[in-house]
């Protein structure tokens, strides 16, 4: 889904404890195309999935480390996967 510019941010932000950076426009892509789904069933609440990184915990994380990250790459990064 993301060109290839934009998968390389993503994956630049810095991982977190099972969550690898390298997984992530996978993971936001997969999140998409449930929602998009979901969406095009007719289903306007979309119960999210049981699974360790919803996009909600993902948004929280990367706030987070955005936040307080003091590298500049890592910290751009991270900004972006929030957004």
């Amino acid at each position: 889904m993301f060109d290839i510019r934009t998968s390389e941010l993503l994956r630049a932000a810095p991982s977190l404890p099972e969550l690898d950076a390298q997984q992530i426009p996978q993971m936001l892509t997969r999140h998409y195309a449930e929602l998009v789904s979901a969406r095009l069933k007719g289903e306007d609440d979309v119960a999210p999935k049981e699974e360790t990184w919803s996009l909600d915990r993902i948004a929280d994380a990367y706030e987070i480390v955005a936040s307080i990250e003091v590298d500049p790459e890592l910290r751009r990064a991270a900004a972006f996967v929030v957004c």
